[in-house]
């Protein structure tokens, strides 16, 4: 599993269908500005950017089935990032998984 620092640099590797969820965009460069371990399961989640929560609760739910306090911050997943260190990778990933749009959006990503 991906681990993240504070300040990293990342690369969206998803963009979100849910409107309650962290914004960020396929293919795009983001910092990170928090980060959240998963007491029961390890998982780490990452605030991007120091995007805020949009909803009204003060909790997350986790996909170990608790809920936790979302220090009034939005939350993602780190496995919907890689590091912009790498890039080479994840763009042989995406022509070996004929995702093509990912592979121009990591081909066209300027120096960072």
């Amino acid at each position: 599993m991906k681990q993240f620092q504070v300040k990293d640099k990342v690369v969206a590797l998803t963009t979100p269908e849910n409107e309650l969820s962290q914004h960020r965009v396929r293919g795009k460069v983001y910092e990170v500005t928090d980060t959240f371990i998963c007491p029961n399961k390890s998982i780490q989640l990452i605030n991007i950017n120091d995007t805020k929560q949009k909803s009204e609760t003060s909790y997350i739910g986790c996909v170990c089935g608790e809920v936790h306090e979302n220090r009034g911050l939005a939350w993602t997943h780190s496995d919907h990032f890689t590091s912009v260190n790498d890039v080479k990778d994840a763009l042989a990933q995406a022509i070996s998984n004929e995702d093509y749009d990912m592979a121009i959006a990591l081909r066209d990503l300027k120096e960072v």
